[in-house]
């Protein structure tokens, strides 16, 4: 999801088996994991954190749930971000 200028943004990586429960996100590789862009040059990648599928519907393709994670600068860097709170109900 991105804001109304599309210069934020965040992501989430999960399996499109996931069920509901509680998964801990971990960073690039693993099977779940986040990212944060806030702005237009700057690209994180979660490192910890976890997401809670509340609901996954195969049959209206719709999962809901919420997460949160610290993501820090791709690549290295000193910068790091805590997402808290955050929810998606999405249909793919």
């Amino acid at each position: 999801a991105s804001d109304s200028q599309g210069s934020k943004s965040v992501g989430l990586t999960l399996p499109e088996t996931v069920a509901p429960g509680t998964y801990p996100i971990g960073t690039i590789g693993d099977l779940y994991y986040g990212s944060y862009n806030p702005n237009s040059s700057t690209f994180t990648i979660s490192n910890t954190g976890s997401v809670t599928i509340t609901s996954h519907n195969t049959t209206t393709s719709n999962i809901v749930g919420t997460f949160n994670f610290v993501s820090a600068d791709f690549g290295g860097g000193g910068n790091s971000y805590a997402l808290t709170n955050g929810a998606f109900n999405i249909t793919y």
